[in-house]
């Protein structure tokens, strides 16, 4: 081995995972100080586990912290992030949200940080008291984390992970300027959502909402005056023709985890008749999907290259039992359907139904 350039070694530790480098540490000096090499990490998502190296690797792609029961082992990890710099953050909040905020914040100071992570963790949305805020109201610390997070300069993505139904107001004294690319939002309170949508209007190209609440209007009125939206995933929700004036929207991802109120049904048929979107993904229960792809084959949608149904979303199965029922007469129907109403659109060139790419007949 000695005889090995570094440059050879490194080719060869770019392979290894994250825990057999952190052993390779142990072997020899030379070892040690070549898997602390930047460019050994640049590209790779590291862990708590791989922070407490010391010294710890000088920059990474992504920090994935997890695991908030060990309060002692994260404050050690949040203590070396001060020296590994990252691109991004992942953090799945429990019953430390300011542990959390010392790590981003440490991200902010270090001047690499554009992409964060913030996931909160059920068990750690309790009553509101027990952890000093008001009863019915978000707790203070995950309100602290909240708008820490929202006055962040120049992110690019921001994906938050938001189950509860406690009272948020957003009162920040210093907006930040609009910078978000991407934005992926899974909340039941649509307040912090419009909060965003606001601040960043004029830079978002991808909005990934996985809402449940109440939206209102105000929340498609928001979605519609996105300076350049490319793409967006969303429920089924009131007024989506209006996104239809939205000329830059190519990509349109619809999800549906029960049955949709017929209004809905009917404003997404509107989009789609008025839209010039390239590429489709519905998912949902059989007859509405089918419905929607109707829609499609009878507007003939000149643009439209890619098309992707989920028949089978109303109901969780496995691999085995979703196979058995590809061969029940009513979704080998459903599926012909789909099929028969591709036919129409010239420009299809993917067709994929329930995770199988479906082979096209050549067009002319």
């Amino acid at each position: 081995m000695d005889a090995l350039p570094d440059d050879a070694l490194l080719a060869v530790l770019h392979h290894l995972a994250d825990r057999d480098l952190v052993r390779c540490r142990r072997v020899c000096r030379r070892l040690r100080d070549l898997v602390g090499h930047p460019e050994l990490w640049r590209d790779r998502d590291i862990t708590s586990g791989v922070l407490l190296m010391s010294p710890p690797p000088p920059r990474c792609r992504r920090l994935v912290l997890t695991g908030w029961g060990q309060l002692p082992v994260l404050t050690a990890a949040a203590a070396r992030t001060t020296s590994c710099a990252a691109a991004g953050v992942s953090v799945l909040v429990d019953e430390h949200p300011l542990v959390a905020v010392g790590i981003i914040r440490r991200q902010v100071e270090l001047g690499r940080l554009s992409e964060l992570a913030i996931a909160f963790s059920p068990s750690g949305l309790l009553d509101g008291a027990f952890h000093g805020g008001l009863p019915g109201s978000l707790p203070l610390g995950d309100s602290y984390l909240l708008k820490f997070a929202l006055q962040i300069r120049g992110l690019r993505e921001l994906h938050i992970g938001y189950s509860s139904t406690y009272s948020f107001t957003i009162g920040w004294k210093c907006p930040v300027p609009p910078s978000l690319k991407k934005l992926a939002y899974g909340g039941d309170n649509a307040v912090l959502l419009k909060a965003l949508l606001r601040a960043h209007t004029a830079t978002l190209e991808e909005v990934w909402l996985d809402h449940r609440g109440s939206w209102g209007d105000e929340v498609v009125d928001l979605l519609a005056s996105i300076a350049h939206p490319w793409e967006l995933q969303c429920p089924f929700v009131p007024g989506l023709d209006k996104l239809a004036k939205c000329r830059s929207l190519t990509s349109l991802r619809l999800t549906a985890q029960d049955r949709v109120n017929p209004p809905y049904i009917a404003d997404a048929k509107k989009f789609l008749r008025l839209s010039s979107i390239s590429r489709f993904y519905v998912k949902g229960m059989g007859e509405m999907v089918v419905d929607l792809v109707k829609t499609l084959g009878e507007t003939g949608s000149p643009k439209l290259t890619r098309v992707e149904v989920d028949l089978l979303a109303e109901i969780e199965i496995s691999r085995v039992v979703a196979d058995v029922i590809n061969q029940m007469p009513v979704y080998s129907a459903q599926k012909t359907e789909v099929l028969k109403h591709c036919d129409y659109l010239p420009s299809l060139k993917e067709l994929i139904i329930g995770g199988e790419r479906v082979l096209l007949t050549p067009r002319d």
